[in-house]
């Protein structure tokens, strides 16, 4: 007898990434409005500390996830360094 989730196809897995964000002082809370607005951006938070910003991005793959930071989070007025922090895929057992 063969395994029933040997027929079901394998579940699909996002790819996240977690990204710090510092930004120029003064400017944390309309970077963290313009980011937390970003429709790829599922959880976003003011940090207190030697970043700023975290933002979770989930996305297809990781290299769409590197193409959102460079296009749309670097260049939010006031960003002056991101940090990604990619998540190993899990699968659920």
């Amino acid at each position: 007898m063969g395994r029933i989730d040997a027929l079901l196809p394998p579940p699909m897995t996002m790819s996240v990434g977690y990204v710090l964000v510092d930004v120029e002082p003064g400017t944390e809370h309309s970077v963290f409005e313009a980011a937390s607005a970003l429709s790829f951006v599922s959880d976003s938070q003011i940090l207190f500390g030697e970043h700023d910003l975290i933002l979770k991005i989930d996305a297809e793959t990781i290299g769409e996830i590197a193409r959102i930071v460079v296009e749309s989070i670097r260049s939010i007025e006031g960003v002056t360094l991101s940090l990604i922090h990619i998540s190993e895929p899990t699968r659920p057992y």
